[in-house]
């Protein structure tokens, strides 16, 4: 052309597209897996960011490239097709989107313990009890769910997941079981005698060696710091966050406060608890007769409102990824751990909702965020 020679190719781009001489689309669709698996090399780095985000970046970043003139490729052997399919749906973006997990929330009414998945809504009862469970929490390594039976004098298990029909293991007799926690790296049990003569409590899993950790008046809500071993707690005497060191030794208040804890978590960042990565380094808090919940340093520092609600119904909180989770008499809500966020309804029961659970599991490996909890009950 123009005494040019045109040198012949066996594949032109052209537009975002390699037509190839001889009709196949073979060059096309190698190309844009390959870099569909360069970006979704990138999403591993940012295993943290909730599934959630994950999807609306697989959404504008990774689709996009797959479905680019798939008309075109539609004409095409399965075999290549297929190279697009697994990329998008069977293999690697659904691994890596959903983090390959799942995460509920574990919640006990008056009588049941349901769970409910927090991003399609769809509720579950798991169990159904003689009596109100007010605190629950979870064991990782054994997976087992234990549930506190205040009027039964209890403190029962049952394993989770479980697809089968719910039967309790009575764990061990104590009187008048309130909050309960758990230390997954030990295998130990912790709990609160709600007592005028109370007790903070702890035994192994299977409920044998059971000791008292502290003498207490009315000991309410626990959690713990198992990485400092600290147990953070609050009773119903008294308006302060306190703690004490897991053998019992020493004992703090933590901070004095205008209102009477319900509930305590502990924050942990992002969803790696059981590996101990402490960055978030903070408590969190429900006040009960302001309705508040709080924040602040482990030292009781940096003290931060997260909302106040002018309500005294809530109760239980926990913390899953960035959100706190908390009930609200027949309600869930959650809020972003930032200050001057606006709660989100979760989920609404028809009775009043006591303990609630944040459970994620990643693939073969389960982990619990149990950030330091308090609920000040009075």
């Amino acid at each position: 052309m123009d005494n040019v020679t045109v040198t012949e190719v066996s594949t032109h781009r052209h537009l975002g597209l390699h037509i190839s001489n001889i009709g196949t689309w073979h060059k096309q669709i190698n190309v844009i897996t390959e870099k569909a698996y360069t970006r979704l090399n990138v999403l591993r780095k940012f295993h943290r960011i909730e599934r959630r985000k994950f999807e609306i970046i697989n959404l504008t970043n990774i689709v996009p490239l797959l479905e680019y003139a798939d008309v075109f490729c539609d004409n095409n052997i399965n075999l290549l097709i297929d190279n697009i399919e697994k990329v998008q749906t069977q293999t690697e973006a659904a691994r890596i989107v959903t983090g390959g997990r799942q995460e509920k929330l574990l919640f006990s009414t008056v009588y049941n313990i349901k769970e409910i998945d927090p991003y399609t809504g769809v509720v579950k009862e798991l169990a159904h009890q003689s009596t109100v469970s007010h605190s629950i929490a979870y064991d990782v390594k054994e997976r087992y769910v234990y549930s506190s039976r205040f009027d039964e004098n209890a403190i029962v298990r049952f394993p989770y997941p479980n697809d089968q029909t719910v039967h309790f293991e009575i764990v061990v007799s104590t009187n008048r079981p309130y909050y309960v926690a758990f230390d997954s790296g030990n295998s130990h049990l912790y709990w609160t005698e709600f007592n005028t003569l109370g007790k903070i409590m702890r035994c192994n899993s299977d409920g044998s060696d059971v000791i008292t950790i502290l003498n207490e008046t009315l000991p309410d809500a626990l959690t713990l710091d198992t990485h400092n071993r600290w147990i953070y707690y609050s009773t119903e005497t008294s308006d302060a966050l306190l703690r004490v060191t897991f053998d019992g030794k020493e004992k703090q208040v933590v901070i004095n406060l205008t209102s009477r804890l319900i509930d305590i978590q502990v924050g942990y960042s992002s969803y790696l608890v059981v590996i101990s990565d402490f960055v978030d380094k903070r408590v969190y808090w429900m006040e009960y007769d302001t309705g508040d919940l709080k924040s602040a340093l482990y030292n009781g520092s940096d003290v931060k409102t997260l909302v106040s609600t002018n309500v005294n119904v809530n109760r239980e909180i926990d913390i899953g990824d960035d959100y706190v989770f908390y009930t609200s008499s027949n309600k869930i809500l959650k809020i972003h751990k930032s200050s001057g966020q606006i709660p989100a309804d979760v989920h609404t029961e028809t009775t009043q909702i006591y303990g609630v659970l944040f459970y994620k599991q990643e693939g073969k490996n389960i982990s619990v965020i149990k950030p330091l909890k308090f609920i000040i009950h009075f």
